[in-house]
């Protein structure tokens, strides 16, 4: 039931849910490429030019997993916004918070999983055409570069899973503290009586 709450809800808002989806790929694909090119030891030693500005892609991969970590948490808490009614109509129907918040972490899940898959994929090609970039752009020819790098995988994993994780439980603690009448008439606005 679960389960089948989730996808029929994630269908309901398939447009916002993609508008966030398409972002956090290109978040984690933009992570990754900053990492495999930071964390690449061969290509960064073999090259003197990589190495002068390898401060660029630490510096790069910090700001960009801040900026991340705040996209995700905006994300999901005005995710959660959109399906306050929806959450709220399901407890007057006897649906308990405990179950509620499976949902909503359910379908965090699934977004979760194949943002970062895709976006690792995606992560791996953009690597790839940005060491073509740099080999254009400073006419060199870069040695030992591989757009796979396991330790830029294991970060972007981990970073990402965290990141997840960390606003799934901020946003089901922010669901189990709203009152149930907030939820009902979460997307209700009072009229302005005229002048």
């Amino acid at each position: 039931m679960i389960i089948k709450l989730a996808r029929t809800g994630m269908k309901g808002k398939s447009k916002d849910y993609l508008i966030l989806f398409s972002g956090l790929i290109c978040s984690v694909s933009v992570f990754y490429m900053f990492l495999s090119l930071s964390t690449n030891r061969d290509f960064i030693t073999n090259n003197s030019v990589i190495n002068s500005i390898q401060l660029v892609f630490w510096v790069g991969t910090a700001l960009l997993s801040i900026i991340t970590f705040f996209y995700i948490l905006y994300a999901h808490s005005f995710l959660l916004t959109l399906r306050k009614r929806e959450f709220g109509t399901y407890l007057l129907l006897g649906i308990k918070r405990k179950q509620i918040k499976q949902v909503a972490y359910y379908e965090t899940t699934i977004i979760a999983v194949s943002s970062i898959l895709i976006g690792i994929l995606s992560g791996l090609v953009l690597s790839y055409l940005v060491s073509l970039g740099i080999t254009k752009q400073l006419d060199i020819e870069l040695v030992g570069f591989h757009p796979i790098s396991l330790p830029a995988f294991l970060v972007t994993v981990v970073y990402f899973s965290l990141a997840f994780l960390v606003t799934s439980l901020w946003n089901s603690r922010k669901l189990s503290k709203t009152p149930i009448l907030e939820l009902v008439h979460a997307n209700v606005q009072t009229e302005e009586a005229p002048s």
